[in-house]
């Protein structure tokens, strides 16, 4: 819905420091309600307007950014998207209970899950078949 919406509108946007700004914000919002929520873990917080701010920006900015079609970077990850987007709940439960303790928590979960389900992610396609079943 919200991509059809965001064709039909035809919006132009590219201003990556808006989106790193709500991406502070939002961090700074989950870390204030983490001590209440017993949890620093993102999916309460989905339906927060900064959420839904970010998500907009996200897609238009995506959306109005030119990447050359031989770039390898984006090739490589997004083959892994489907696996990673799978993998990262199961990391995410894991990583959580291990850096739970630790000072500023939340960053921590956010950066160890996004590189150990990409990395993870990467080993599992160059198994036999896995890029059949894993490729969307």
């Amino acid at each position: 819905m919200l991509g059809g919406l965001v064709k039909d509108l035809n919006l132009k946007y590219r201003n990556w420091w808006l989106i790193l700004v709500l991406v502070m914000a939002n961090y700074l919002f989950q870390l204030s309600l983490c001590k209440f929520m017993n949890s620093t873990a993102s999916s309460f917080y989905y339906s927060s307007s900064i959420i839904v701010a970010l998500a907009i920006l996200l897609l238009v900015t995506a959306l109005n950014t030119r990447i050359s079609k031989d770039n390898r970077v984006i090739k490589e990850l997004s083959g892994l998207f489907l696996l990673t987007f799978t993998l990262h709940s199961f990391f995410i439960g894991k990583v959580t209970s291990l850096v739970a303790s630790i000072p500023l928590a939340a960053l921590w979960v956010w950066i160890v899950v996004s590189f150990i389900t990409v990395a993870v992610s990467y080993i599992l396609m160059k198994l036999p078949y896995a890029n059949k079943i894993f490729r969307i």
